[in-house]
């Protein structure tokens, strides 16, 4: 599948779009997980933040437990970023719940 922005790309999914001011942006609340390609333990948790951009960050589980990489990526529809996370970042129920699901279905993609 091909994809036609960086956020997407980011991702490996398609997000879908919206105009904020005549601006394009992913539409916010989207969120998938999967397993990583690069790692059998390592699951990938991607969403939407409420700036419209298609965000990715590292799990892995231990123990019934998520906890996530200390780094995280963003972008936008050109540019992407590493960043790392707040001091006070807490994995949430719905990543929690899509990880949930991910895990799961480890064998088989779960992007939509």
């Amino acid at each position: 599948m091909t994809f036609s922005t960086t956020g997407e790309r980011l991702v490996g999914r398609q997000l879908m779009k919206e105009r904020r001011a005549g601006v394009p942006h992913f539409r916010t609340g989207q969120m998938a997980a999967r397993q990583s390609d690069e790692d059998p333990e390592v699951y990938e948790v991607s969403w939407v933040n409420h700036m419209g951009h298609a965000c990715l960050l590292y799990c892995v589980e231990s123990d019934g437990e998520w906890f996530a990489f200390p780094i995280f990526m963003q972008a936008g529809q050109e540019t992407a970023r590493q960043e790392r996370l707040p001091e006070n970042f807490a994995i949430t129920e719905g990543m929690r719940a899509a990880l949930d699901r991910a895990r799961g279905v480890a064998s088989s993609d779960t992007r939509p």
